[in-house]
């Protein structure tokens, strides 16, 4: 049970709910944070994830996801690719898609904190981010030859 009023948040017990979702014939289980984006049906995050499954079912090298959220496709693809390096902004989505890592046993996955036009940046050569250097993230690493983006509704991050 969480509480609000004027700039004012009160959580009785905790802020998030355990969600399981089946999708491919595996079962995920993902942390869902309370006032974070998320797809409410689950038959229709099944089908998504179910499609978005289908359709890189043969890719080749690493998967790129801007805007990953608690990591809901990045952790469903994960089986498709060598691996997987998503981007988010929001710290609380973050925390989130570092818990449904641990949470699934996927050790493919490797979340990092910024905006899609950070990544950008770092991956031109134009800026260094400490955050890339402190999770051991180098991106000549990473063969991206797949990019996935969700985008929130504002369509900036």
């Amino acid at each position: 049970m969480i509480g609000r009023a004027r700039k004012q948040k009160k959580v009785l017990d905790r802020d998030y709910v355990l969600e399981k979702v089946q999708a491919d014939g595996q079962t995920l289980v993902y942390q869902q944070i309370e006032n974070s984006f998320t797809q409410p049906n689950g038959p229709v995050a099944q089908k998504m994830l179910d499609w978005a499954i289908d359709c890189t079912r043969d890719s080749e090298g690493d998967l790129l996801e801007l805007y990953c959220g608690n990591g809901n496709f990045s952790l469903a693809l994960a089986k498709n690719f060598r691996r997987v390096l998503a981007t988010e902004l929001a710290k609380p989505s973050v925390q989130s898609a570092q818990y449904n890592i641990a949470a699934n046993h996927i050790d493919n996955v490797q979340i990092v904190r910024m905006s899609a036009e950070e990544f950008t940046q770092a991956i031109n050569g134009e800026r260094e981010f400490r955050r890339l250097q402190d999770q051991g993230v180098t991106l000549s690493d990473y063969q991206c030859n797949t990019i996935f983006v969700d985008p929130p509704r504002a369509g900036h991050g």
